[in-house]
């Protein structure tokens, strides 16, 4: 009996002859006689085509191409955009009292998520200049040299004069790295960082927390925060456990307590947390049953033995 013999033809490649009934293998991703692709079109040429054919030049390929071949301000969405447009492209930050820092754009874009998105919705070309009058003008100069010191060679090192405005730079404008570099700053001279410098001193401890609360919530910087944060915990609670360190710390937070800055200078929360050591600090304190004056703070009176000054007994 004749068997019939059944011609296949694929869109690409070889024709397979198989027997009826018998199915065919699948093709081999490769062959020898597969057409080459159609050639691609570029961009350019595709809008001359949509153009000639009546069509408007709209749509995906105009996006491309005035992402790709504005000679204004490149998208942000690519650094290799800003860094092949404005290599040393630079603006003038106007800063409180009309002083101006000049910035590298590149650092701008960079580091400060909220200038870049102002740059981004700005209409035309480069700004030549940024209006930042609520800023001071020596914070933005020692914010740009930690972050570029080639490119800002007119800022100072960070210390304890300027780590506010700076930390407070960052928050504002969105600056991941330099909010890194203060709180890294920060830890490696927490040993500087105490109850008894004045509240008006940036290294006083109610302070430097609540700057941190303020500035540095953010969960990946607790490794740089928390040390800080506890150190705080840790001196209120010490107030709780040992009676006998309980005068000093008292003396130290009655005179931060009664400055006429506290209220402005510390925040609700760590305000809430001395209010709470104040508090238990009360347990220690028994009033005398002969003159009715109040005593407390030692162990002695603790353990039967205190004697009252007033008194006698």
């Amino acid at each position: 009996m004749l068997q019939r013999s059944v011609t296949i033809r694929r869109p690409v490649g070889r024709c397979h002859t198989a027997p009826s009934g018998v199915p065919l293998a699948p093709a081999r991703a490769s062959c020898s006689h597969a057409p080459p692709p159609p050639p691609q079109r570029s961009l350019v040429a595709r809008s001359a085509a949509d153009s000639a054919d009546g069509s408007s030049l709209a749509g995906p390929a105009v996006a491309e191409l005035a992402e790709q071949h504005s000679p204004e301000l490149p998208p942000l969405g690519s650094s290799s955009a800003w860094s092949g447009s404005f290599p040393t492209a630079t603006i003038a930050l106007r800063c409180k009292g009309g002083d101006t820092v000049n910035a590298s754009v590149l650092t701008l874009v960079g580091a400060f998520g909220v200038l870049r998105d102002r740059l981004a919705s700005s209409s035309g070309a480069l700004p030549a200049e940024l209006d930042l009058a609520e800023d001071a003008a020596e914070a933005w100069a020692t914010a740009l040299w930690l972050l570029e010191p080639k490119a800002h060679p007119g800022g100072t090192p960070l210390d304890w004069a300027n780590l506010e405005p700076v930390l407070r730079l960052a928050h504002k404008y969105d600056s991941a790295v330099l909010r890194a570099m203060c709180a890294t700053w920060l830890v490696c001279l927490q040993s500087q960082i105490s109850l008894a410098a004045p509240l008006g001193s940036p290294n006083n401890l109610l302070v430097v927390v609540t700057l941190l609360e303020h500035c540095c919530p953010q969960p990946e910087l607790a490794v740089y925060t928390q040390p800080i944060l506890s150190n705080l915990d840790r001196i209120l609670t010490m107030n709780q456990s040992r009676m006998g360190d309980r005068p000093a710390l008292l003396a130290e937070l009655k005179c931060l307590v009664t400055s006429p800055d506290y209220a402005a200078l510390v925040s609700p929360i760590v305000q809430a947390k001395v209010v709470q050591a104040l508090a238990s600090s009360l347990d220690g304190v028994r009033q005398c049953p002969s003159c009715g004056c109040l005593h407390g703070f030692t162990d002695y009176y603790r353990s039967g033995s205190f004697q009252c000054a007033q008194c006698g007994k």
